[in-house]
C-alpha cells in the first residue's frame, strides 16, 4: 500500500467515477512506486485545468465548441452571439461540475491519511445523486470542505449520513452551525450530552436556552427536561463499553455482566447525531473525566484513552490510564 489512505481513496473515487459517468477522476490508481507523486501531479493539473476553463467561459473570453470539450477563442460577432446563448444554458452547469470536483477533492484529502479499513458496503446511487445535487450548487470553499467530509464518511461508512441529514445540511446557516459547534465538545457517542450536579456545563455556556435553541433547529431533543440513557455490555462474558467523545474514550468494565452505566443528560436527534460526526472536534477534558468519575462512583473499573478507528465497526485503544 503506497499510503495510509489509499484503500479509502480508490473506493472514493470508483464511486464518484461511477456517480458522475467519468466526469472526474483524477487517476487510475497503481501499485507502482511513482503512484502517489503522479496522483497528486495530476489532481492539482486537473483541478487548475478546470478552474480555468470555466473561468473562461463564465467570464466570456471563450465558447463551448459543439463537441462539448474543446474551446473556441472569441473573436466574432458571430462567435459573440453563439458565446451568449450558450452561457445562458452552461454556466449552472459548469459552476455546479467545478464546484462538486472541488468538493471531492475535499474528500480525498479527508480519507488520505485515514487508515481504516473500507467497508464492504458501497455507497448507494440514489445518496450519491443527491449528494452531488446539493454539492453543485454549494461554491463556498468552506462549504465545500464541509460537504468533502460529508461524502468522505460516507465512503467510510455507507448509511452515516441520511438523505434527511443533507437537507438539514443545506439548510444550516452560520449562527445555526456556530451553536452547534459550541455544544459539539460535549457529545457523548455522538448522541448525548450528560448533565452533571455542579452546574459546570452552565459555566461552560451548555445553557438552557442554548439546548431549547438547539432543540428547535432540530439537533437536540430534549432541553427543559433532562433524560436517562442506559449504556449496556458491547461483549458478553462480562461488562465493558466505551463511551466515545471525539478523540478521547472512556472505557468501562466490570466482572458482573449483567450491570449498565446510567446516566442522566440530553439526547440528540438522528440528525444532530450525524452533524456533529462531521467536525474535527476535540473534546472538552474537564467534562470526560467529570463523566468517567460519574462512571465509577457506580462501581466500574474506569480508563481514559485515546482511540483510532480499524473498520467501520470496531476500535483500537491507547494511551489507556485508569482512573
Amino acid at each position: 500500500m503506497d499510503w495510509p489512505g489509499e484503500k479509502l481513496v480508490v473506493r472514493l473515487w470508483d464511486t464518484a467515477e461511477k456517480g458522475l459517468a467519468g466526469l472526474l477522476r483524477p487517476w487510475q490508481i497503481r501499485r507502482t512506486e511513482r503512484a502517489q507523486v503522479d496522483a497528486d501531479r495530476i489532481r492539482r493539473l486537473v483541478e487548475a485545468k478546470t478552474h480555468l476553463e470555466v473561468e473562461d467561459i463564465l467570464s466570456r473570453q471563450k465558447l463551448l465548441a459543439d463537441d462539448g470539450q474543446h474551446l473556441l477563442d472569441r473573436s466574432t460577432p458571430e462567435e459573440a452571439a453563439v458565446m451568449a446563448a450558450q452561457r445562458a444554458v452552461m454556466s449552472d452547469e459548469l459552476r455546479s461540475q467545478r464546484n462538486v470536483a472541488k468538493a471531492l477533492l475535499a474528500a480525498e484529502a479527508e480519507l488520505r491519511t485515514d487508515e481504516q479499513e473500507p467497508p464492504e458496503r458501497e455507497v448507494e446511487d440514489d445518496w450519491f445523486f443527491r449528494w452531488r445535487k446539493l454539492t453543485g450548487g454549494v461554491s463556498s470553499e468552506h462549504l465545500q470542505v464541509l460537504w468533502g467530509r460529508v461524502l468522505a464518511g460516507e465512503v467510510k461508512s455507507p448509511g452515516s449520513f441520511s438523505l434527511r441529514t443533507l437537507d438539514f445540511l443545506k439548510n444550516l446557516s452560520q449562527e445555526e452551525a456556530r451553536i452547534i459547534e459550541k455544544v459539539a465538545p460535549f457529545v457523548l457517542d455522538s448522541s448525548f450530552i450528560v448533565s452533571d450536579v455542579s452546574g459546570e456545563l452552565q459555566t461552560e455556556g451548555i445553557t438552557v436556552s442554548l439546548l431549547l435553541r438547539l432543540k428547535d433547529i432540530g439537533v437536540v431533543k430534549n432541553a427543559e427536561v433532562q433524560l436517562q440513557r442506559t449504556f449496556e455490555s458491547a461483549v458478553d462474558d462480562r461488562f465493558e463499553t466505551a463511551l466515545l467523545a471525539h478523540d478521547r474514550a472512556v472505557v468501562v468494565r466490570h466482572e458482573d455482566r449483567q450491570k449498565d452505566v446510567r446516566l442522566s443528560g440530553y439526547s440528540l436527534t438522528n440528525v444532530g447525531s450525524e452533524v456533529v460526526r462531521l467536525g474535527r472536534f476535540s473534546s472538552n477534558e474537564s467534562y470526560v473525566r467529570r463523566v468517567a468519575r460519574q462512571v465509577k462512583r457506580q462501581q466500574f473499573r474506569v480508563w481514559l484513552c485515546r482511540f483510532v478507528w480499524m473498520t467501520e465497526d470496531m476500535i483500537r485503544y491507547f494511551d489507556d490510564v485508569e482512573l
